[in-house]
């Protein structure tokens, strides 16, 4: 192509090699911590990147955020917290939620349980178009503690509604 400009799927126009010329379409990985995020997704990261889009991660960033950084990932600090009874949701939900809405992210791919439950809600407001839930395992399963079942399988159930895949 002339000037090294391609075109991605959505009509974005981007410069070989990574530099944007306009802006490309964005995909928000989430996660409670960056720790995650590097273990098991930075392949997708990278495939994506590839395909023309920019790739951001939000996630709690003590740790392992200049392996992201490394590699082209935009990382925003959001204080989620693992427990779900943890003040410092409250601010990660706000937080989270003002990120999307400025984000206009065409995807929003979503991990861990208090992490893909607060950026699903954040989601449905901000009117993201996708969101994809990656479950790693769930709190309730055979077993389990009933306060765990009380909690997260009616907030699994519910916002399976909100989640494309």
């Amino acid at each position: 192509m002339a000037g090294g400009i391609i075109q991605s799927h959505y009509g974005a126009s981007v410069k070989k090699g990574g530099g944007l010329f306009m802006s490309a379409p964005r995909v928000l990985f989430v996660a409670s911590v960056a720790r995650h995020l590097v273990a098991f997704h930075l392949p997708y990261m990278e495939l994506l990147r590839e395909q023309g889009y920019e790739i951001h991660a939000a996630c709690d960033a003590e740790g392992l955020t200049e392996e992201l950084e490394g590699r082209g990932v935009r990382v925003w600090h959001v204080p989620i917290s693992r427990s779900p009874w943890s003040p410092r949701n409250a601010a990660a939900f706000v937080r989270l939620l003002r990120l999307l809405r400025a984000g206009e992210y065409r995807l929003v791919h979503v991990h861990t349980p208090v992490a893909s439950v607060l950026a699903r809600v954040a989601a449905r407001i901000a009117g993201t178009p996708a969101v994809l839930y990656m479950a790693h395992g769930f709190h309730f399963f055979r077993g389990a503690p009933l306060r765990n079942w009380l909690l997260y399988f009616p907030l699994e159930r519910a916002l399976a509604r909100w989640t494309d895949g």
